[in-house]
């Protein structure tokens, strides 16, 4: 019966530093986010967060392409990729390049199968 306490305290435990640690991560993201693109000529893109295989993934949505052309242009979009590497520069695996999907709202996408 102790065994058991000792488990669920370990998993509570667990799960309380889990969700310090992510909260910490966003405000992170967050901070990276603002410090890059807030003195562009651009307005603010926005951000969403999530977790692919385990490591964590970003959508930055323009208002246009244009203004992701621009960012893109103006250096913005690599710095944020070099700010987000800095920030999990201990996982030696994460690709910020891959992690980092820059895009337009409306955007559409045409695939195409050599097969069609």
């Amino acid at each position: 019966m102790i065994a058991l306490y000792i488990f669920i305290a370990l998993i509570v435990g667990w799960l309380i530093y889990r969700t310090i640690y992510l909260k910490r991560k966003q405000r992170q993201y967050q901070g990276a986010f603002v410090e890059t693109f807030k003195n562009s000529e651009t307005n603010l893109p926005t951000l969403k967060t999530g977790y692919s295989y385990g490591f964590p993934s970003f959508v930055v949505m323009f208002k246009n392409e244009e203004l992701l052309q621009q960012a893109e242009s103006n250096g913005l979009t690599n710095l944020f990729i070099n700010r987000i590497k800095q920030i999990h520069s201990e996982f030696k695996e994460f690709e910020a390049e891959r992690a980092i999907f820059f895009t337009w709202e409306g955007r559409t996408f045409n695939v195409y199968s050599p097969e069609q």
